[in-house]
């Protein structure tokens, strides 16, 4: 894990992989222990891994106007919930991973993002 302090607070980094002769790029929070998904992401993100974390719940607009994502692990949580909001605006995600969760039902999830 890499930590930043800053006047006293801590926060986990991710580990930042840029693509050479491009603007997207990779965030990895995996592993890290997190309960809540940490946002804002920068706007030209193209991957985020949040796979083996402690996510309980996805808020709303936690990845919305994401207009590049592209692939997002959300695997091997604890999530049981994602606002209908989640999403908004963010229609370029071909890789959604959910295994190892507690949902139940994910058909909202899927409207909306179609």
């Amino acid at each position: 894990m890499f930590f930043q302090s800053w006047k006293g607070c801590e926060f986990l980094l991710p580990i930042i992989t840029f693509i050479h002769g491009l603007s997207a790029f990779t965030l990895d929070y995996s592993g890290q222990s997190l309960t809540l998904v940490p946002n804002p992401f920068p706007v030209g993100v193209t991957e985020i891994n949040l796979h083996s974390n402690l996510i309980e719940y996805v808020t709303d607009f936690a990845f919305a106007n994401l207009e590049f994502l592209q692939s997002l692990d959300l695997g091997d949580n604890l999530i049981s919930y994602i606002s209908p909001h989640a999403f908004d605006n963010t229609s370029s995600i071909t890789d959604l991973k959910l295994n190892y969760n507690k949902l139940f039902n994910i058909a909202s999830l899927h409207s909306r993002m179609t």
